[in-house]
């Protein structure tokens, strides 16, 4: 968890020095990386399990899923979500293709642009979408995967958890993690990067 998230947060920032409280939040298709940074302090990581994949499995069986499903969903991820920051965040990012999905989603269906960030007004947007038609159609309306469009009932009450959690208004969405993090890092601190992992979470530039 330690490495994965401090590539993460290397993805994320590209470099540029960490001068506020900071969440990254990664959600994946079993479980969630949450890493929070903050200036002067250490990176601190944790794996929550649960993940949009999972959650789909052990509570969905509908085609489009069922309020109570939605429901459950909800209940589940606020469950499972025992990690609390150890302070205030001043932002909180998500990353990875759920959170992605969710954000194009809302801007597709909005039909022009929208801020990068999921609130608790987005979410309840792609849940009325979601369960107002098949996956199948959906992903033809929007243009998105089919597969992808299955898990984002689940991503949302993640998302939603998130929120509750860290006592943000909204969460902001971007593209970069931990696959630019490793490519960064290996750039600026050779084989070595291992080692100086927490020094580039805290970036270099600025």
């Amino acid at each position: 968890h330690e490495e994965e998230a401090r590539l993460t947060l290397i993805g994320l920032t590209a470099g540029r020095t960490v001068r506020r409280d900071l969440i990254v939040v990664d959600i994946g298709g079993g479980s969630t990386e949450v890493v929070e940074i903050g200036p002067n302090r250490p990176a601190r990581a944790a794996g929550i399990p649960v993940g949009a994949g999972r959650l789909t499995r052990s509570l969905v069986s509908h085609d489009p899923p069922l309020a109570t499903e939605i429901a459950s969903l909800t209940a589940a991820a606020g469950a499972a979500f025992t990690w609390s920051p150890s302070r205030p965040p001043d932002d909180v990012v998500a990353v990875g293709g759920t959170a992605s999905n969710l954000l194009k989603l809302v801007r597709r269906s909005a039909g022009t642009d929208v801020a990068d960030d999921l609130d608790r007004a987005a979410l309840d947007t792609v849940r009325r979408i979601v369960s107002g038609a098949r996956a199948e159609s959906l992903a033809v309306q929007f243009g998105m995967r089919e597969a992808r469009i299955r898990l984002l009932s689940a991503g949302a009450a993640i998302i939603e958890a998130v929120l509750a959690r860290t006592g943000v208004e909204a969460v902001r969405v971007a593209d970069s993690g931990i696959r630019e993090g490793a490519i960064i890092a290996v750039d600026r601190a050779g084989t070595g990067w291992r080692e100086r992992l927490e020094e580039l979470a805290h970036g270099w530039i600025g």
